[in-house]
């Protein structure tokens, strides 16, 4: 299994929205990551909120790679069936390169078949923690520093199932 990213940071909010709804419509991917801006609530990122989103069969993780995502978007996703990453702060992306993280999670989500969200979410903090512990190994102290407040700030929220 791969994540397949897209990145709309450098977009208005009213084609981000128009990008995301047909990512969602013609999606056949079982991972997503969205990069994006999202607001202080946490209740929209990369332009659209929960209910402006579409179902999309083949889709199981869906990572929000925006600010706050996880106060709010990430869990009523999550309802809907979705396994879903955000994170609970704001948070430091760089300007134009993909964040170092979303390699990180590739690796980790490579060999996987079926998703356990539970796994997959200590399998990326381990990761992130690693990365981040060798970038300052290396010297890179802010990259370091981003990517372990990146994986402090990181919650999963896994499929809700209806009760009977």
């Amino acid at each position: 299994m791969r994540f397949t990213v897209h990145d709309l940071r450098e977009f208005s909010p009213d084609i981000a929205r128009e990008r995301i709804i047909a990512v969602f419509d013609m999606n056949h991917e079982k991972a997503l990551i969205l990069i994006g801006h999202g607001n202080s609530t946490g209740t929209t990122a990369c332009g659209v909120d929960a209910e402006m989103l579409p179902n999309s069969a083949d889709l199981e993780i869906l990572w929000i790679y925006a600010c706050n995502s996880a106060k709010r978007i990430a869990s009523n996703l999550a309802k809907r069936g979705l396994t879903t990453f955000g994170f609970i702060t704001d948070i430091i992306v760089p300007s134009r390169d993909l964040p170092s993280e979303i390699e990180q999670a590739q690796e980790c989500v490579a060999p996987l078949e079926q998703v356990d969200s539970t796994d997959l979410y200590c399998r990326l903090r381990k990761k992130l923690f690693e990365f981040a512990k060798k970038s300052f190994q290396q010297g890179q102290i802010l990259q370091a520093a981003r990517v372990n407040h990146t994986r402090l700030s990181l919650r999963v929220f896994s499929p809700v199932e209806d009760c009977p």
